[in-house]
């Protein structure tokens, strides 16, 4: 999987999540919860269909996506 999250970038990107490959399958994104900047790049919270809560981190320095479950980044 080259790019596990499909985006509208009107302006830059990585703009707003709108798709989100997990668990073998897209996933909706239904409502971004928070979008921040952090020293690795942009960071998103956002709800999928099924009430599915993800972590999504975008670093523009690798051009790449890490998408992890919200329980599991509690710590981050």
């Amino acid at each position: 999987m080259n790019d596990p999250v499909r985006c509208r970038a009107e302006h830059s990107y990585p703009g707003e999540p709108l798709e989100v490959w997990f668990e073998e399958r897209w996933r909706t994104v239904t409502e971004v919860l928070e979008e921040s900047y952090t020293p690795a790049g942009m960071r998103y919270h956002v709800v999928c269909e099924e009430a599915l809560e993800l972590w999504l981190t975008y670093d523009p320095h690798r051009d790449n996506w890490q998408v992890q479950p919200a329980a599991w980044s509690a710590s981050y």
